[in-house]
C-alpha cells in the first residue's frame, strides 16, 4: 500500500532499464494473454528508460493503451530504493535479449521471487533448478508466456520456489 500498488493483484516486477535489449516490447505484447486468463495480473516495471539509446517506455505504454491492460500495468520511473519494490512482488520476470551478468536476477532470487528469466548472461547458472522458476531462450515469446503460465499453475509452490531461489 505504502508504494501505491493494488493490493488485490498478482504482481510480476521487472527491474532495470526500459529498453528494448531488455526486451519488454515482447513482455508488453504478450502481456494482453496473460491478463486475458489471469486477470488478478499486474505488470510493474520498477525503471525508467530515460537516457537510454534504446528507450521503449513510450513503447510500452503505447502497447499497455492500445491493448486495454494500461490499468494492470505499473511503471515506476528511476529509483535508486529497488528492495521495496521487490518485496511488494509475488514473481519476477527477466525478458531480457543480452545481459553481461543479471545482477538483478539475484537480487530478485535473494528476495524470494520466483522467476522466468530469458538464458542470457548469468541466468543458466544461477536458474538452474526449476524450483527456482522458469528459463526460456531470448526473444521467444510464446516460451516467455508459456514460462509465465506454467508458473501460475505452480502458484501454490511459489513460497517454497521463493525459497529455493533465495
Amino acid at each position: 500500500a505504502r508504494l501505491g500498488l493494488p493490493a488485490d493483484r498478482t504482481l510480476f516486477a521487472f527491474v532495470g532499464r526500459l529498453s528494448r535489449a531488455k526486451g519488454l516490447p515482447m513482455l508488453a505484447g504478450l502481456w494482453p494473454g496473460v491478463v486475458a486468463r489471469h486477470p488478478d495480473a499486474h505488470l510493474l516495471l520498477v525503471g525508467s528508460g530515460e537516457g537510454s539509446f534504446d528507450d521503449c517506455e513510450a513503447e510500452v505504454r503505447r502497447i499497455a493503451a492500445d491493448a486495454g491492460f494500461d490499468d494492470r500495468l505499473t511503471i515506476t520511473g528511476r529509483t535508486d530504493d529497488v528492495p521495496p519494490w521487490l518485496r511488494a512482488a509475488d514473481a519476477f520476470l527477466f525478458p531480457s535479449d543480452r545481459e553481461g551478468f543479471g545482477l538483478v536476477l539475484l537480487e530478485a532470487m535473494a528476495t524470494g521471487l520466483p522467476v522466468v528469466t530469458t538464458a542470457v548472461g548469468a541466468a543458466p547458472e544461477v536458474v538452474r533448478d526449476p524450483a527456482h522458476g522458469r528459463i526460456v531462450p531470448p526473444g521467444d515469446a510464446p516460451a516467455f508466456a508459456a514460462g509465465v503460465e506454467e508458473l501460475y499453475a505452480r502458484r501454490a509452490e511459489w513460497p517454497a520456489m521463493g525459497a529455493a531461489a533465495r
